[in-house]
């Protein structure tokens, strides 16, 4: 594969990100910050009802777009 300055990266989508998947991978990371796992306790922090992804999760995302980019 040639990729020049200009070579357009197709789109990748990531429809939804499963609660329970970040939840795992925060265990699998030793991460217990709350922040991961914990939609309710975020509200507090001004976060209404949401978790906040990882970032090695968020890095897989970016590989996948690259490994599907033939």
């Amino acid at each position: 594969m040639n990729i020049d300055v200009g070579s357009k990266i197709p789109p990748f989508n990531i429809s939804s990100v499963d609660t329970e998947k970040m939840k795992t991978m925060a265990a699998l990371l030793r991460d217990p910050y709350p922040i991961h796992w914990d939609a309710d306790g975020n509200e507090k922090m001004g976060i209404k009802g949401k978790v906040v992804n990882q970032g090695p999760l968020n890095l897989s995302y970016i590989v996948n777009m690259l490994m599907n980019w033939q």
